[in-house]
């Protein structure tokens, strides 16, 4: 696998940050990051999946989303006309209206398979 090879490569080829992508990269390919979600998700007593968003274009169809380890994420929102998407239109208002607000820092929730919002965890502004 070629991100076997790349993980054995010195750090003079590639930086840390390369190699901890790498890393995330190799643990989806084998599967082995899943197994431990999947055991906290099946155990019900793991915390929340939280999220910072980070990026809310003006009538996007994205919503950027980060952890506190830098792992991002981007969820479809509904399009015009769709009847379902990530997110439902008034928890997306909150949300857009707490970000354009210009707080430091909006939290949102996701559902376990990480494919929609549940809700707002909160904003705030220092």
């Amino acid at each position: 696998m070629l991100v076997d090879d790349a993980l054995k490569m010195p750090f003079t080829v590639f930086t840390t940050s390369h190699k901890k992508t790498y890393l995330k990269w190799h643990a989806k390919l084998t599967g082995e990051g899943d197994k431990g979600q999947q055991g906290a998700a099946a155990g019900g007593g793991g915390k929340p999946l939280t999220y910072t968003v980070y990026d809310l274009p003006e009538g996007g169809v994205t919503l950027g989303l980060m952890t506190d380890e830098g792992d991002t994420l981007e969820l479809q929102l509904a399009a015009a006309g769709a009847a379902a998407g990530a997110c439902e239109p008034a928890l997306l208002e909150q949300i857009r209206a707490a970000f354009e607000a210009g707080e430091d820092e909006v939290r949102v929730t996701l559902n376990a398979d990480r494919t929609a919002v549940t809700g707002l965890v909160g904003a705030k502004s220092s």
